[in-house]
Protein backbone atom coordinates (compact mmCIF):
# COMPACT_ATOMS: atom_id res chain seq x y z
CA UNK A 1 0.00 0.00 0.00
CA UNK A 2 1.34 3.39 -0.69
CA UNK A 3 1.58 6.73 1.13
CA UNK A 4 -1.62 7.97 -0.02
CA UNK A 5 -5.49 6.89 -0.54
CA UNK A 6 -7.66 8.77 -3.09
CA UNK A 7 -11.04 7.91 -2.90
CA UNK A 8 -14.03 9.80 -4.76
CA UNK A 9 -17.36 9.74 -3.00
CA UNK A 10 -21.22 10.83 -4.19
CA UNK A 11 -22.67 12.90 -1.71
CA UNK A 12 -25.20 10.54 0.01
CA UNK A 13 -24.34 9.16 3.64
CA UNK A 14 -24.39 5.67 2.96
CA UNK A 15 -20.71 6.49 1.22
CA UNK A 16 -19.08 6.94 4.57
CA UNK A 17 -19.05 3.60 4.95
CA UNK A 18 -16.45 3.20 2.08
CA UNK A 19 -14.68 6.05 3.58
CA UNK A 20 -14.09 4.33 7.17
CA UNK A 21 -13.25 1.58 5.74
CA UNK A 22 -10.43 2.70 3.00
CA UNK A 23 -9.01 4.48 5.75
CA UNK A 24 -8.61 1.44 8.68
CA UNK A 25 -7.23 -0.50 5.59
CA UNK A 26 -4.60 2.96 5.34
CA UNK A 27 -4.20 2.78 8.86
CA UNK A 28 -3.54 -0.34 9.97
CA UNK A 29 -1.36 -0.94 7.13
CA UNK A 30 0.57 1.93 8.44
CA UNK A 31 0.30 1.07 12.04
CA UNK A 32 -0.97 4.60 12.49
CA UNK A 33 -0.95 5.67 16.46
CA UNK A 34 -4.54 5.57 18.08
CA UNK A 35 -4.91 8.56 19.06
CA UNK A 36 -3.92 9.88 15.60
CA UNK A 37 -6.22 7.41 13.94
CA UNK A 38 -8.93 8.61 16.10
CA UNK A 39 -8.49 12.40 15.42
CA UNK A 40 -8.84 11.15 11.61
CA UNK A 41 -11.51 9.23 11.94
CA UNK A 42 -13.61 12.27 13.53
CA UNK A 43 -12.60 14.51 11.62
CA UNK A 44 -13.29 12.62 8.34
CA UNK A 45 -16.65 12.07 9.64
CA UNK A 46 -17.52 15.33 10.51
CA UNK A 47 -16.40 17.20 7.58
CA UNK A 48 -18.24 14.59 5.19
CA UNK A 49 -21.37 14.45 7.42
CA UNK A 50 -21.36 18.60 6.78
CA UNK A 51 -20.95 18.46 3.12
CA UNK A 52 -23.28 15.76 2.59
CA UNK A 53 -26.06 17.13 5.06
CA UNK A 54 -25.63 21.16 4.26
CA UNK A 55 -23.23 21.53 1.41
CA UNK A 56 -26.14 21.29 -1.50
CA UNK A 57 -28.89 23.36 -2.20
CA UNK A 58 -30.33 20.49 -4.90
CA UNK A 59 -30.96 16.81 -4.54
CA UNK A 60 -27.96 16.45 -7.74
CA UNK A 61 -25.48 13.74 -7.62
CA UNK A 62 -22.20 15.53 -6.44
CA UNK A 63 -18.45 13.85 -6.00
CA UNK A 64 -16.22 14.53 -3.17
CA UNK A 65 -12.54 14.09 -3.37
CA UNK A 66 -11.19 12.94 -0.72
CA UNK A 67 -6.98 12.41 -0.94
CA UNK A 68 -5.06 11.35 2.80
CA UNK A 69 -1.37 10.98 2.49
CA UNK A 70 1.47 9.93 5.13
CA UNK A 71 4.06 12.62 4.84
CA UNK A 72 7.16 12.56 7.07
CA UNK A 73 5.62 13.43 10.56
CA UNK A 74 2.06 14.05 9.46
CA UNK A 75 -0.95 12.31 8.21
CA UNK A 76 -2.35 15.16 5.51
CA UNK A 77 -6.42 14.85 4.68
CA UNK A 78 -7.71 17.12 1.88
CA UNK A 79 -11.33 17.17 1.25
CA UNK A 80 -12.77 19.23 -1.71
CA UNK A 81 -16.49 19.15 -2.92
CA UNK A 82 -18.19 21.62 -5.18
CA UNK A 83 -20.58 22.48 -2.82
CA UNK A 84 -21.97 26.04 -1.50
CA UNK A 85 -18.73 27.82 -0.51
CA UNK A 86 -18.26 27.45 3.19
CA UNK A 87 -15.29 28.27 5.32
CA UNK A 88 -15.28 25.53 8.86
CA UNK A 89 -12.58 27.97 10.72
CA UNK A 90 -15.44 31.18 9.83
CA UNK A 91 -17.33 29.36 12.55
CA UNK A 92 -18.44 30.58 15.89
CA UNK A 93 -17.28 28.64 18.61
CA UNK A 94 -19.84 26.62 20.00
CA UNK A 95 -21.67 26.81 23.74
CA UNK A 96 -20.17 24.59 25.64
CA UNK A 97 -20.33 26.21 29.15
CA UNK A 98 -24.22 25.70 29.23
CA UNK A 99 -26.17 22.72 30.15
CA UNK A 100 -26.52 20.91 27.19
CA UNK A 101 -30.80 20.89 26.85
CA UNK A 102 -29.86 25.04 26.83
CA UNK A 103 -27.53 25.07 24.05
CA UNK A 104 -28.54 25.67 20.48
CA UNK A 105 -28.03 22.34 18.18
CA UNK A 106 -24.51 21.95 15.81
CA UNK A 107 -21.07 23.66 15.59
CA UNK A 108 -19.77 20.96 18.09
CA UNK A 109 -18.30 18.48 15.41
CA UNK A 110 -16.15 21.49 13.28
CA UNK A 111 -14.97 22.58 17.17
CA UNK A 112 -13.39 18.73 17.75
CA UNK A 113 -12.18 18.58 14.65
CA UNK A 114 -10.26 22.02 14.58
CA UNK A 115 -9.01 21.24 18.15
CA UNK A 116 -8.12 18.01 16.97
CA UNK A 117 -5.91 18.63 13.65
CA UNK A 118 -2.61 20.41 13.98
CA UNK A 119 -3.36 22.58 11.33
CA UNK A 120 -6.39 23.16 8.96
CA UNK A 121 -6.34 25.37 6.12
CA UNK A 122 -9.94 26.20 3.32
CA UNK A 123 -9.35 27.99 -0.12
CA UNK A 124 -12.66 28.06 -1.77
CA UNK A 125 -11.55 28.28 -6.21
CA UNK A 126 -13.02 27.50 -9.50
CA UNK A 127 -16.57 26.65 -7.04
CA UNK A 128 -14.81 24.46 -5.05
CA UNK A 129 -14.28 24.00 -1.55
CA UNK A 130 -10.71 22.57 -0.32
CA UNK A 131 -10.10 21.72 3.04
CA UNK A 132 -6.12 21.15 4.06
CA UNK A 133 -6.04 19.20 7.72
CA UNK A 134 -2.66 17.77 9.45
CA UNK A 135 -2.44 15.82 12.01
CA UNK A 136 1.25 14.96 13.43
CA UNK A 137 2.50 12.02 13.89
CA UNK A 138 3.32 11.12 17.65
CA UNK A 139 4.36 7.55 17.08
CA UNK A 140 6.26 5.59 20.06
Amino acid sequence: MDNYLNLQIKNNLSELKIVAQAFDNFKNFHHLPVKVSNAIDLALDEILNNIILYGYQDQDRHIIDIHISLEKDYIILEIEDDGKEFNPLETPKPDIESPMNKRPVGGLGIHLTRNLMDEINYSYENKRNSLLMKKKLKRG
